[in-house]
């Protein structure tokens, strides 16, 4: 259901169909893309920041974790970027 890293459209249309069924009609495709999107964006700098040193993941609070120091330095390290 996946072409280059991307849904195929009959992929969406299920994904439409299934969440308008569980949450009313206020899904389409565009919408459902552009939430998957910010999704992935989001994922990215999350699975970036717990590749860095010093960061981790705290199973019981679901949450990164994480030193003030070390998050002090890698705020720092973005701000020049």
């Amino acid at each position: 259901m996946k072409s280059g890293g991307n849904l195929k459209s009959k992929a969406y249309k299920a994904i439409e169909r299934n969440m308008i069924d569980n949450f009313g009609a206020d899904f389409t495709v565009e919408k459902i893309k552009n939430k998957l999107k910010g999704t992935k964006a989001d994922f990215n700098v999350c699975k970036q920041i717990l590749s860095t040193s010093g960061f981790g993941w705290d199973p019981t609070n679901k949450c990164v974790e994480v030193e003030n120091e070390f998050w002090a330095e890698y705020i720092e390290f973005w701000k020049l970027k």
